[in-house]
């Protein structure tokens, strides 16, 4: 299972009990778990991370990724922290990287630069990020009243919910990439009408739910995620939900 802390793209910060709610899952069905906490450090000032290795501090079968490239804007010298318990499965890797992997030593310098030299730069950059997203926040209050935006627990995107903007036309203006997506494939990922997708858009390419047979662990964890959802959102359980946040990157339990 890929488990996302925080979650990208929707910069959700997991509170500890939510965590060991899917901890719990996840050793109730002995399941392997990567953790992607490569976002970790991009959180709001005063906000902090919780790692999902401090609620399963015995787990053996847990990876946890991280890396200092998102962190610092390094990504080009594809450099990252993979932490693996198991011996075993930590030897295999090894044994791998001596065949596949290199690494620069201009990463590794880089690397070890940044953690020892660059808390101040990285305290400055959430600031600036926090900043930004006031700034965005206030400008749309003060221009486009009717999008709808959160600022996020962590992460650098700024999500708007234009869909009291967009009125449910016949047509819109060439959508770009998605309408060219649904008009080809006739298929989206979500089965109901999305917040942000014009009904008119359902109705003039019929799209079709993708039909996905979820296993009894992953039925649990979009329960817990749909739960979520709505207790943050204050939303009906049953209402459709923009880009439903859940463990499994976008899967929807059939019907």
């Amino acid at each position: 299972m890929f488990w996302c802390n925080p979650h990208n793209p929707t910069g959700r910060l997991w509170t500890e009990e939510e965590l060991c709610r899917v901890a719990a899952i996840i050793e109730k069905y002995n399941l392997w778990v990567v953790s992607d906490e490569i976002h970790c450090d991009l959180i709001r000032c005063g906000r902090r991370h919780i790692p999902m290795a401090k609620v399963m501090d015995r787990y053996p079968k847990l990876i946890t990724c991280m890396a200092p490239t998102k962190t610092f804007n390094m990504a080009g010298l594809a450099f990252s922290n993979i932490i693996i318990r198991d011996p075993a499965l930590r030897a295999r890797y090894q044994e791998r990287d001596k065949l596949f992997g290199m690494v620069n030593p201009m990463s590794l310098t880089a690397a070890q630069a940044a953690y020892a030299h660059g808390g101040a730069w990285h305290e400055a950059l959430k600031q600036y990020l926090d900043e930004n997203f006031a700034f965005v926040k206030a400008f749309l209050a003060r221009e486009l009243p009717e999008a709808v935006m959160y600022i996020p627990e962590a992460t650098y995107l700024a999500w708007v919910d234009l869909s009291r903007c967009l009125p449910d036309v016949a047509d819109l203006p060439d959508f770009q990439r998605l309408d060219v997506f649904i008009h080809r494939q006739r298929v989206l990922l979500f089965g109901k009408p999305q917040i942000g997708i014009p009904v008119a858009w359902n109705e003039r390419y019929r799209i079709r739910p993708v039909e996905i047979v979820l296993s009894a662990e992953m039925v649990e964890m979009q329960d817990v995620g749909l739960e979520i959802v709505a207790r943050q959102h204050q939303v009906p359980g049953d209402a459709p939900v923009f880009g439903h946040l859940d463990a499994a990157h976008g899967l929807n339990r059939k019907g």
